[in-house]
């Protein structure tokens, strides 16, 4: 199936998306089931006027002038050729009632334009990718990946290489499904014929010649397509043709700012890429482009109104790009890298406003560049240039991110070879061979904490192992590495960071699942003095859903050493985006004046399920503060919050840190209120809301998002939504804010900064949703669609345009949360199983 969209079929990035589906040849092979047993196995063993012939004897159904091979899903009965008189009557009845649905076996991606920019020409054989059976598990994604179409839209233009294993593999799987075939097969033909009917247990036929016989049946499903071949060779230009720049400065925006429809055309920009527009839309936009001229936003909808197949129209719209209005955020355009956006023109527009960033600006938007290095064609192409180029003019703050972000895409077999590429183009040209070296000592000492922590987890939970004789076990381990760690080394969580050898006494790990290491390294440089200072007040530190109290001297001392968390089997990716998602809502309200105190800690992802985090000190989690008032009776006492910041500040000692403490806690109260509402930040449960020592609250652990928010059965029959409002406001906090007055002018700042918080995230909404959109090809497993990102715009209710009726919203959901008696006592649960 050639599934090019409309603008991305020009003649340099045109690509041909394959699905196939099934293939006709004169042998047997073996169509639909792979590994599903739930699946029709069908073999053919012939082809007779248009008919698929099952065994000589069943008529399965007649064979459209179609591409696609229609699976049976649910097989009752097939009626014999010679069963009955009216056996065509019966025929089709039975035909009728059965499921049909297309299902992809394999696909693969061909660009029509190769890597030098020649037509293709002449014969290719292509290796296919294979289509897994999905099945749902525990955390991973719970839809199948491959129902989306995300192979048709940023697919690999790859071909599969298999390795001796993988063969070897494949020969495994083949041999276990022939022999289940076999079984099957066999128990089919000791089935009964009654009335004149055959019964069918999904399995028609099976034939010997669907065992492989040489390792290119290891491949799967392979394709020959042959082109047509020409006496000389057709070269496609980098970019695309335009008019003459003369045309393009004789265009001039309409003058008028108000005229007809432009409420249309408004409404038409805000529009996401989620929905695509309507052909009376595109025409819509597209004929008033002059009116548009003048609005940065608007680019991308007057993009997508382009008949991109059509010479003049694509001719029009390069003119228009160089005379629109330049965006006044230049990060606006990472929208213009989607795979929506295929024109090399376009493409090298959007670079070119994003190279206008600055290194820290564009650290932020790293994680979304590297996932749009898999819409690009080919391994060389203007976006991965400007990576290469900015990592190597600033090796410390964007090379050594953009290693670790396309090191940690490398073990996905599509885009190893892009990425591992990109890898070596970056180590060849470094500057420094010591910044090389720097890089590969991490990436060492990263396996290695990785089979440490992987030893502790085995012995803790699975051997059940004593907590003590765990860590002697890793104390002993962490003395191996010390040996080896060279004098003074850099961590992957921030290269400007430089320590030296562990201290081996002030390492632990974990109580949680996955046995986090809390890792204590001494810090190289001598003058490095950190502004978390040693209280007597007992304090926790940690940013994992287990907390670990930590006894401070009665004398203040500087900490000096470099604390961080190493995790060994989640996967962080979902942590760093929403943690991102964070940091940019943070600059939107710092722009306008607003500092809500937030704190988002670092974390950084080496390796698929393996990464380190950034550890805040001089913290306490909710469940703590609660439990100590009492088990059951902390998680409904609502002076608990306000008594920790009393403990913290006591009013009489310091009556201003005390007013401070509070005015921090309310401010970072409504920010985090706001972000975990807008992006649906789920399973926050107390021991994942933590309070620092000057009264700020923060958010941790941020597994779930866009409203997947837990549940749990009970008794195996009812299902206890955990998590039955859009963020977590307990009386508990408002206490805190208040001291329980009513009406109290402390309460109406944190609504104001509420309200003024959730207003400018609005103005943003669509550059979170692309940055959201932008991140689908990392199959994260809640972000698999692009239906999934719509939550965020429920969320805003961007359809409510009056002020008074947003406001009104806003504090009927605020009312919502405090009166929520579901969440205290899911606190209370909590605190039962984790006191």
């Amino acid at each position: 199936n050639n599934n090019n969209n409309n603008n991305n079929n020009n003649n340099n990035s045109s690509n041909t998306n394959m699905n196939i589906t099934s293939s006709m040849t004169t042998s047997s092979m073996t169509i639909g089931g792979r590994d599903d047993d739930t699946k029709s196995v069908m073999s053919f063993s012939s082809v007779e006027s248009s008919t698929f012939v099952l065994s000589n004897s069943i008529s399965c159904a007649y064979v459209a002038n179609d591409t696609e091979h229609m699976v049976i899903d649910d097989v009752q009965q097939i009626v014999p050729f010679s069963a009955t008189a009216d056996y065509e009557t019966k025929l089709e009845s039975a035909l009728h009632e059965l499921k049909w649905h297309s299902e992809p076996l394999a696909w693969c991606r061909l660009p029509m334009v190769d890597e030098r920019h020649k037509i293709r020409a002449g014969s290719i054989n292509l290796q296919l990718w294979d289509v897994p059976v999905w099945t749902y598990v525990k955390g991973g994604p719970k839809v199948d990946p491959y129902t989306t179409g995300f192979w048709k839209k940023f697919g690999t233009t790859a071909q599969p290489k298999l390795s001796d294993n993988t063969k070897k593999q494949y020969q495994e799987r083949e041999n276990r499904r022939n022999e289940e075939a076999k079984k099957k097969a066999s128990k089919a033909k000791k089935q009964t014929r009654k009335d004149g009917k055959i019964k069918i247990d999904h399995v028609f036929s099976l034939d010997d010649t669907n065992e492989p016989n040489n390792e290119q049946d290891l491949f799967g499903v392979q394709l020959c397509i042959e082109f047509p071949s020409y006496p000389f060779l057709i070269v496609a230009p980098i970019v695309n043709r335009r008019h003459h720049p003369s045309v393009a400065q004789a265009i001039v925006p309409y003058k008028r700012r108000h005229y007809p429809g432009k409420d249309l055309l408004e409404h038409l920009i805000k529009i996401d890429g989620i929905e695509p527009l309507s052909d009376k839309d595109k025409m819509l936009v597209f004929s008033n482009k002059e009116k548009l001229m003048r609005s940065p936003e608007a680019l991308p909808t007057f993009l997508r109104s382009v008949d991109w197949l059509d010479d003049e129209a694509r001719k029009v719209a390069y003119d228009y790009l160089e005379r629109w209005a330049k965006p006044n955020n230049p990060e606006d355009c990472i929208e213009l890298l989607r795979h929506e956006f295929m024109d090399n023109r376009v493409r090298l527009y959007a670079i070119s406003n994003l190279n206008r960033l600055d290194d820290y600006t564009l650290n932020r938007y790293l994680l979304q560049l590297v996932q749009a290095l898999k819409c690009e064609l080919h391994h060389n192409s203007f976006l991965s240039r400007f990576l290469i180029y900015r990592a190597l003019n600033n090796p410390w703050q964007i090379g050594h991110y953009l290693f670790w972000h396309l090191k940690c895409e490398y073990h996905r077999e599509e885009w190893c070879e892009r990425f591992g590429l990109l890898m070596e183009e970056y180590f060849v040209h470094l500057p420094s061979n010591q910044l090389m070296k720097d890089l590969l000592v991490q990436n060492n000492l990263m396996g290695r904490l990785k089979d440490i922590s992987n030893e502790i987890q085995y012995w803790y939970h699975e051997a059940k192992k004593s907590k003590e004789h765990c860590t002697n076990l890793l104390k002993k381990e962490l003395n191996l590495l010390n040996e080896d760690i060279v004098d003074v080394m850099t961590l992957p969580l921030n290269p400007c960071i430089k320590v030296r050898k562990l201290i081996v006494d002030k390492c632990r790990f974990m109580n949680s699942a996955k046995v986090p290491l809390w890792l204590c390294f001494r810090n190289a440089d001598p003058y490095s003095i950190s502004d978390e200072k040693r209280y007597s007040a007992n304090t926790t530190a940690t940013t994992t859903t287990t907390t670990t109290t930590v006894q401070k001297d009665t004398t203040e001392t500087i900490c000096h050493d470099v604390q961080v968390l190493f995790k060994s089997g989640d996967d962080l990716r979902q942590d760093i985006l929403t943690l991102q998602m964070l940091y940019i809502m943070d600059e939107l309200w710092l722009r306008k004046n607003l500092d809500l105190r937030m704190k988002p800690y670092g974390v950084i992802a080496t390796a698929p399920n393996v990464g380190m985090l950034e550890l805040i000190l001089n913290c306490k989690t909710a469940n703590d503060i609660h439990t100590e008032a009492g088990t059951y009776r902390g998680s409904f006492d609502k002076k608990t919050h306000l008594q920790y910041l009393e403990r913290c500040h006591p009013p009489k000692l310091d009556l201003h840190a005390y007013h401070k403490a509070r005015q921090y806690y309310a401010r970072s109260c409504a920010g985090y209120s706001v972000s975990t509402w807008v992006l649906g930040v789920g399973d926050r449960h107390p021991s994942n809301i933590m309070i620092h020592f000057n009264g700020s609250l923060f958010h941790i652990d941020f597994g779930h998002f866009l409203g997947n928010f837990k549940s749990k059965k009970i008794a195996g029959l009812y299902k206890f939504e955990r998590e039955k409002t859009p963020f977590v406001f307990t009386p508990m906090m408002k206490y805190a804010i208040d001291e329980g007055k009513d009406s109290s002018q402390e309460y109406r700042e944190f609504v104001q900064w509420f309200f003024q918080a959730f207003n400018e995230v609005r103005f943003r909404y669509k550059m979170l949703s692309n940055l959201f959109l932008l991140m689908i090809p990392s199959h994260m497993p809640e972000l698999v669609r692009e239906q999934d990102v719509s939550y965020v715009r429920r969320q805003l209710r961007l359809d409510l345009d009056n002020i008074n009726e947003l406001a009104a919203h806003v504090e009927v959901t605020i009312s919502a949360c405090l009166q929520d008696k579901n969440r205290l006592w899911d606190n209370a649960a909590h605190a039962a199983k984790h006191a």
